[in-house]
């Protein structure tokens, strides 16, 4: 005989188990390739270097000229680096964007005003159905080091994709390689995503004229001054369309139903 109090516990105590183990899920809106994270409630973009791949396919001019179109000044904490390119020392909170932000010999690469202004153009052209891209979060309290996982970029990097800090040449199993070395690359595949660069990563959180970045080859969060040059990795919060169930999870609530009929019967 099937009791109804134990089916309902079995079933809290799977739901659990289910939601402790949490996975990124890959799905599509409007053609292009996303990756939700069920932990930071965020979406991905597959691609670890979109700015980049755009600048390939449609050429540089032409991405950084619309960058520049859609966001000219970038609005930030007043600090010395506020003005045009030329002009840093203006403190009044406001960053005029210029094609010396990006740089054209590594495709993708920019300061954090340039990261800052590849969002926000993201956002002008609801790309992939969302208008609301921004960088990733450092967290409510932010700091720098390994291991640190209440940033979004510490999430994915220790808690979904369960990689492991490459602190000292003894940590056999670090970073992004899982085997205590780099392979020499600029860029890597780890699944589900593509074209992750072998560098710092700018996140949105400021300390006045400094940002945070996060190193993926490494698993370690740091903090640089804005003109500095790193990667931009766009993020959407929850999911920007719906995203089909897991075969698991329509398994399990299958056999749910088959048990609570079963028990019903039996009553």
């Amino acid at each position: 005989m099937i009791h109804t109090k134990s089916l309902v516990a079995s079933v809290l105590f799977s739901a659990a188990a289910f939601n402790a183990n949490a996975t990124l899920t890959t799905y599509s809106s409007g053609g292009i390739d996303l990756v939700y994270s069920s932990v930071s409630d965020i979406t991905w973009t597959a691609d670890g270097n979109l700015l980049g791949s755009m600048m390939e396919s449609q050429g540089f001019d032409t991405v950084v000229n619309a960058i520049l179109a859609a966001s000219p000044v970038i609005h930030d904490t007043p600090n010395q680096y506020d003005g045009s390119y030329y002009d840093h020392w203006h403190y009044d909170g406001n960053y005029t964007l210029s094609a010396e932000d990006f740089n054209y010999g590594f495709l993708g690469q920019t300061n954090w005003f340039g990261a800052m202004g590849f969002v926000n153009y993201l956002n002008s052209i609801n790309y992939a159905g969302s208008n609301q891209w921004s960088l990733p979060s450092a967290g409510d309290n932010p700091t720098w080091g390994f291991d640190i996982t209440d940033s979004q970029w510490g999430q994915l990097y220790y808690t979904e994709l369960g990689l492991t800090r490459l602190a000292t040449e003894n940590d056999v199993n670090g970073g992004i390689f899982g085997n205590g070395q780099l392979d020499g690359s600029s860029e890597t595949n780890i699944e589900p995503f593509s074209d992750i660069q072998i560098n710092f990563y700018w996140m949105a959180t400021e300390d006045v004229a400094r940002a945070y970045q996060f190193d993926p080859a490494h698993g370690f969060q740091w903090i640089d001054d804005k003109p500095f040059s790193g990667y931009a990795w766009a993020v959407t919060p929850g999911q920007i369309s719906s995203v089909p169930v897991p075969a698991a999870v329509w398994l399990f609530s299958t056999s749910l139903f088959g048990l609570m009929a079963a028990s019903r019967r039996k009553r």
